[in-house]
């Protein structure tokens, strides 16, 4: 049983990235906090994890060590298995007449003038899908009851042929997954493996394609979590006895180990979330409610916008894309996700020269090994890192806080592999590489926004990750934003993240009405059954009842329409005198996003939504506080200027050094043992109670404060 939040005392986040393991450790009765960056140990991340734990552990007091701690853990593992396919062997069981359609995919091309046009690969091959007789109708009601032998039969030729985990998905099984249920049970009788996933269960949504890829997904990765989590929690607990363990999920909560064994296929973007949480967190310190989070770490750089504190949450999303960025090629995921773009373009972004002679970025990564050139594990290709390092942003011996020293020497070879075809130094090279992965996330970030039909230039850019500071100012400008933010601990502060998310569940059922004749009492009884299965995920994840609260939403879309608008549902039971309410908040959201609403047409209803969350634990707003009292540095060191192409002479602050409240003029490099700011002649900067600093344009500053130059 998970402990209660009143007993937790120490709170950390674990976030493992292609790169690097970061740990914020908080303690939360003497607010102090903790942090610690190492490489990421690609062949068993636990290794990096408990290394970094005993590490914090050890700077603790003896009576901080008997503190009950919770470690929330955000990972990449099902991503990554995802993608290189080194998931389980996995069979489908399902109905008659429908194994092939994983194959049938979608009937829109996303992209029509690609005549060798790649879509997603099933995760299922032909020869390992089963169909059996059954039939549920699309109300719900029996049509032809399960061929409970056939399924006995089924399962003896998958244990045959050495099946380690089965997606169930019938037909219709997201109104009645009582077939399913039945299947499952005589699999796992048959088959001896507890690793049966069911539709009904796991995505309850209509969309055949959909809601079985999304099964498949679940079993493909469900022996690979469940063993990764077991041997995670018994080596923590070696570390520090007790230890309560919770998973970051795609929605922005955290859920217990239970949980996630049984779906992790919810953990798909369980590393990214994190960035947008804090982005939010400390926008909201900053009275700035809308801000753009922009997480930069060592293999991919990370966007996300978010309105009135709070990241959009989108009800599908994909994955293992074909074509990287093009929406409509990878496998759909029918689970609620904080809305992300991702970006090829992190430190470890490998520069090439194209056919056309042409320099591009990415989406290549040197990752943790053998990594940048100037790493040195082995690493001999330029990437962004190795260019920073070579226009002085990065100080070679204080790379880690002076844990990792950087070799100048190595990265300026590298780099030579773009400087001598293109006939242009090694620094010209350097900037280059620099500014085109910085018009890259911009160009981004502006398609994403526009989508939405916003306008970037009225969002503060909340910058992260080890490389998000390095080169936030650039970006900005080139969204012609005004402002940047850069939170205390940047480049751990997904960690961070993690230590202030919220146990929380989306619980989500497809329900088909029309609005004209919807069934309140049907609706109710739905969202009071969806309720008590967000509860249960929250009880289990060691949250007390009275701590729970509950929003409801219904996917609501036009008749004849496919795309639908996420509608809030008034509180309490509803009613058919809540029907014109619910109308008139669905024509709102749908001018909202479309700039118009079709006041005659008619509304259908086709799902609803509970979820379930409580406050986010408790931390200090000035936890990353300090006074000041360090002298500020008169170091200064070469950094290359664009306008002049050279390098000239900045100032180099240490981040704790700075005092609150005062201006510093720009240009300088600041620095702190996770990351470096970098900011630019034209922008000034200065230190927040909550320890961000916000860097503005010059022309924005403000008169009458204590300027430093």
């Amino acid at each position: 049983m998970a402990q209660r939040e009143a007993e937790i005392s120490i709170l950390c986040g674990v976030d493992v990235g292609g790169t690097f393991t970061d740990l914020v450790l908080v303690d939360v009765a003497r607010g102090r906090v903790l942090t610690e960056k190492l490489p990421t140990t690609a062949d068993d991340p636990s290794k990096a994890i408990v290394a970094g734990l005993m590490a914090l552990r050890n700077r603790l007091s003896l009576d901080q060590r008997e503190a009950a701690i919770r470690v929330v853990h955000a990972t990449t593992l099902v991503t990554n298995a995802l993608i290189e396919r080194k998931g389980a062997n996995i069979a489908l069981l399902t109905t008659r007449g429908f194994a092939d359609v994983l194959d049938f995919q979608r009937e829109n091309r996303f992209d029509i003038f690609d005549l060798a046009i790649r879509f997603p690969k099933p995760l299922v091959e032909p020869a390992m899908r089963w169909e059996v007789p059954e039939r549920i109708g699309p109300d719900g009601e029996e049509v032809e009851p399960l061929d409970e032998a056939a399924v006995r039969r089924a399962a003896a030729e998958m244990r045959a042929r050495g099946v380690e985990a089965v997606a169930v998905a019938f037909l219709h099984a997201y109104c009645n997954a009582e077939h399913e249920r039945a299947a499952g049970r005589l699999i796992r009788e048959t088959l001896g493996s507890p690793y049966v996933c069911l539709s009904g269960e796991v995505a309850p949504h209509i969309r055949e394609y959909e809601r079985f890829t999304t099964t498949t997904v679940n079993a493909y990765v469900m022996p690979l979590v469940d063993e990764y989590l077991a041997k995670l929690h018994g080596r923590l607990e070696c570390v520090w006895p007790g230890v309560t363990l919770s998973l970051m999920v795609s929605n922005g909560g955290v859920c217990s180990p239970e949980t996630a064994r049984r779906f992790p296929v919810r953990l798909l973007e369980s590393g990214p979330v994190a960035g947008a949480l804090v982005a939010a967190h400390f926008g909201k310190l900053a009275e700035t409610q809308d801000v753009l989070a922009f997480d930069m770490g060592g293999t991919t750089a990370k966007l996300c916008v978010v309105r009135d504190s709070r990241p959009n949450i989108i009800a599908q999303f994909e994955a293992d894309r074909t074509s990287r960025f093009k929406r409509g090629s990878g496998l759909p995921i029918l689970v609620p996700s904080v809305d992300l773009v991702e970006i090829g373009a992190g430190g470890g972004s490998i520069a090439w020269i194209d056919n056309l002679g042409l320099l591009q970025v990415g989406p290549r990564s040197a990752s943790a090994r053998p990594g940048p050139a100037c790493y040195g594990f082995g690493g001999t290709e330029p990437t962004v890192t190795d260019a920073d390092l070579v226009l002085g942003y990065l100080d070679p011996q204080f790379f880690l806080g002076g844990k990792m020293a950087l070799d100048v020497a190595a990265a300026e070879n590298a780099l030579r592999k773009i400087a001598d075809p293109l006939k242009v130094d090694v620094e010209q090279a350097a900037w280059g590489i620099h500014d085109l992965v910085n018009e890259n996330m911009a160009s981004a970030a502006w398609l994403h926004m526009a989508e939405k039909g916003l306008d970037p230039r009225t969002f503060v850019l909340v910058a992260t990750g080890g490389a998000g500071p390095v080169h936030a100012c650039h970006i900005a400008v080139k969204l012609g934003i005004q402002h940047v933010l850069c939170p205390p601990a940047s480049g751990v502060a997904s960690a961070f993240g993690l230590v202030i998310a919220p146990p929380k569940a989306d619980v989500s059922r497809s329900f088909l009405s029309s609005l004209e004749v919807l069934d309140f009492e049907k609706l109710n009884a739905q969202l009071e059954e969806l309720q008590d299965q967000a509860l249960d995920v929250l009880l289990k994840a060691g949250v007390e009842r009275r701590q729970v609260s509950y929003s409801r939403v219904a996917d609501m879309l036009y008749r004849g329409q496919t795309h639908h608008i996420e509608v809030t549902l008034p509180p309490g039971k509803l009613m058919a005198s809540d029907r014109e309410q619910i109308a008139r908040a669905f024509h709102e959201a749908y001018h909202r996003v479309y700039g118009t609403s079709l006041s005659d047409a008619g509304i259908d209803v086709v799902a609803v939504r509970v979820t379930a969350k409580t406050d986010p634990p408790s931390v200090k707003e000035d936890l990353f506080a300090h006074d000041g009292a360090k002298a500020a540095s008169e170091v200064k060191r070469l950094m290359y200027a664009a306008a002049e192409r050279c390098k000239r002479p900045v100032p180099v602050f240490r981040r704790d050094s700075l005092r609150e409240g005062s201006v510093y003029d720009g240009p300088a490099l600041i620095e702190s043992p996770d990351t470096t700011v970098v900011v630019e002649p034209e922008w000034h900067f200065s230190l927040s109670s909550s320890g961000a600093l916000r860097l503005s344009r010059r022309q924005q500053a403000a008169s009458g404060k204590e300027r430093h130059g």
